[in-house]
């Protein structure tokens, strides 16, 4: 079987029946392969990442991959450990890879959060503080300045119900052609 040939870097958006024939190339590499095969064919790569262990693998293949990691989005919760926010510290200065941070739209801080949705939105109203939290920050991201994106996927046991692992890429906007990356590391 000979290797299929892509653009380099991709043209985006790209079509469904481009995004099949690359799903069907990366499903057969291994985490590192799919990696630089990133590195190579997507413009405007970068990673999203929690710091966990697996986000951390991905950024250590990467730096191993490239000298020129893709930036890091981190998405900032403002709940995490102290620690957490001192591995990114850490990260920034090991890799040299810019972090660039997202927390909830108008809070700098626990404080700030809680004033605006009350404390342990989380019990109260899961939906409405992953909303808060997790998607509303990233929909902030400029779309024309991140196309791809390499993600650790690391998630609560409870986000993972019904989840299938027979994709490792998929289109995630129409108008921008944002293409998720994932490696299989989780």
């Amino acid at each position: 079987m000979t290797t299929p040939r892509f653009e380099k870097p991709i043209v985006l958006p790209i079509s469904p029946e481009q995004l099949e024939r690359i799903n069907e190339h990366l499903s057969e590499l291994t985490p590192e392969d799919i990696l630089r095969w990133a590195v190579d064919h997507l413009p405007g790569l970068f990673q999203t990442t929690a710091f966990g262990l697996t986000g951390l693998v991905a950024i250590d293949m990467l730096s191993k991959i490239t000298r020129e990691p893709p930036p890091l989005i981190f998405v900032d919760t403002l709940y995490h450990f102290p620690e957490t926010y001192e591995l990114v510290e850490e990260v920034k200065k090991k890799y040299g890879v810019p972090v660039r941070v997202y927390k909830p739209e108008g809070c700098s801080d626990v404080q700030e959060f809680e004033e605006r949705h009350g404390k342990e939105l989380w019990k109260r109203d899961e939906m409405a503080y992953d909303y808060y939290v997790k998607v509303n920050p990233p929909v902030n991201v400029d779309p024309f300045s991140v196309h791809a994106d390499v993600r650790d996927d690391e998630r609560r046991s409870s986000q993972h119900a019904g989840r299938t692992r027979s994709w490792r890429s998929e289109r995630s906007s129409p108008v921008v052609g944002h293409l998720k990356v994932l490696t299989g590391l989780d």
